[in-house]
């Protein structure tokens, strides 16, 4: 006890605290790979939904009208970003 207060010393063991750090560097990495996932599918989901209210609101426009509408309002597809959009949800079109 040094004035009232409890003080504690120790030899602090230095392969614990290294596995201490590399598990504190795998569970960041995670979390981060995490959040970059989800960053991905909510763009992912964006692009989709800017996709079918295309295709709602201009039944009638081709694929490649599509894809140019999209990239002028800034969700730029590409054909095969349209493709994918089709086959994922089972989408038939004429044109």
């Amino acid at each position: 006890m040094f004035d009232g207060e409890y003080v504690y010393f120790y030899k602090a063991n230095e392969k614990i605290h290294q596995r201490q750090l590399a598990q504190r560097k795998v569970s960041a990495m995670a979390g981060l790979e995490m959040e970059t996932a989800i960053e991905v599918d909510v763009a992912s989901l964006q692009q989709d939904l800017q996709i079918a209210l295309a295709l709602l609101k201009h039944p009638q426009d081709s694929s490649a009208s599509i894809v140019s509408r999209l990239g002028k309002r800034d969700y730029p597809i590409t054909q095969e970003d349209l493709l994918d959009f089709f086959r994922r949800y089972d989408v038939k079109k004429n044109r």
